[in-house]
């Protein structure tokens, strides 16, 4: 059923533009749920007619100018100033009260960044409007939470979730997700740079070109947060140290097997969006997705950066530890790296690494320096410091359940 905002009677039929729908009420395919979902389907007007549907009467009717993609878990509203609104209503209920297994869960996966990850769901929950990190929780191991983490995602958010593959986000057709708030794209494995690139603009993107057989192309409000979850913990997808999108996790395997801990977590629903809807944000808005890219810092994420790199950066950042050693800074030339590199790769390869896999950039004009004890020279520098040679450590310890 759809609920119309001009006249609060429910109904199962609209008009959006000059093509008519039809709303009908089916199980979620999902085995972990227990509710229906609403489903749009195109239906020709004869066929109405020949059903005795009054298609003119606006009350059985009811008319929209175009689609509209406007999420809200708390202030949902179907008709938005005569636009059909494609995003879903929440159907959980809110209760007060604890949820000790979701919170289990969360800490398992997480580890040390607990509260980053309240505050992520806390934002996703209150203002799906606004953009958020790219979420990567990868393991090479079986039986880690990451499946379990997606079929939460989708509990709590319903049908402004989706779950798909590396393969159907690749498809030119894409309303099995254009709508949606929450992406989680399981086994993911981009060996396309184009892949990568997609998700990447898409995440902090406000519209996307939205593709159906039956609606045809139209551009609407695109408020997706993606959810990747791989067995690939290093190659599953290239990052660089300038990739401030991506928020990499690696929890451990869960050593005891729940099996009603499903359901245990749907039970906890209603607990998790109270507090979700009540709670304190701890973490400061510091950047344009919220987070500052300092804090999504950890091991995992420098793992993928440092497996993504070329032989060229490796080298780079290798010798260039070795020269820095205690120093704040060192400074450098193309032509200075090239040599120090003992002309193993050209100037080119050298620069697109500075640039595009490490994240330096040269000074705009020449500036004066001193570099391996000769000093007044006189160059568009490279500058290092000492803490890009620094690893950076997590706390691996875990919560099990």
């Amino acid at each position: 059923m759809i609920k119309s905002k001009s006249n609060q009677k429910d109904f199962r039929f609209c008009r959006v533009a000059d093509l008519y729908y039809q709303m009908v009420e089916k199980q979620d395919p999902n085995p972990y749920s227990h509710q229906t979902i609403s489903v749009l389907i195109q239906r020709k007007i004869n066929e109405l007619k020949s059903d005795g549907i009054q298609i003119n009467d606006p009350n059985v009717v009811p008319r929209f100018v175009d689609f509209i993609n406007y999420p809200s878990n708390i202030d949902y509203k179907r008709n938005i100033d005569n636009f059909f609104n494609l995003s879903y209503p929440s159907k959980i209920v809110p209760i007060e009260g604890e949820h000790p297994n979701i919170d289990n869960l969360l800490k398992h996966i997480f580890q040390d960044q607990y509260n980053l990850i309240m505050d992520y769901l806390t934002i996703l929950w209150r203002d799906p409007l606004q953009i958020l990190p790219i979420i990567c929780i990868v393991s090479e191991i079986q039986h880690t939470g990451k499946t379990t983490f997606v079929n939460l995602m989708n509990m709590i958010f319903g049908q402004n979730a989706v779950t798909i593959s590396s393969y159907e986000f690749s498809q030119k057709f894409n309303a099995l997700y254009a709508t949606s708030g929450v992406i989680c794209i399981e086994e993911s494995c981009f060996s396309d740079p184009a892949i990568k690139e997609k998700i990447k603009q898409l995440s902090t993107s406000y519209t996307i070109q939205y593709r159906n057989l039956f609606i045809g192309y139209k551009t609407i409000g695109f408020y997706g947060k993606f959810i990747l979850t791989s067995n690939n913990e290093l190659d599953f997808i290239n990052l660089s140290p300038t990739d401030i999108r991506f928020w990499i996790v690696k929890p451990k395997k869960i050593e005891t097997f729940d099996p009603s801990f499903h359901s245990k977590l749907e039970s906890e629903i209603p607990q998790f969006v109270y507090t979700l809807t009540n709670r304190k944000i701890e973490t400061p808005n510091d950047s344009r997705m919220w987070f500052d890219p300092s804090l999504l810092k950890n091991d995992a994420l420098n793992n993928v950066i440092e497996n993504s790199q070329s032989n060229c950066a490796k080298e780079i950042m290798i010798t260039i530890g070795d020269i820095i050693g205690s120093n704040h800074e060192f400074k450098a030339t193309l032509s200075e790296i090239y040599t120090l590199l003992d002309s193993k790769f050209s100037k080119n390869k050298i620069k697109n690494a500075l640039t595009h896999e490490l994240g330096y950039s040269v000074s705009e004009y020449p500036v004066a320096y001193s570099s391996l004890n000769v000093s007044n020279k006189k160059g568009r520098i490279y500058t290092f410091h000492h803490d890009d040679f620094i690893d950076s450590t997590t706390n691996n310890d875990t919560v099990p359940f």
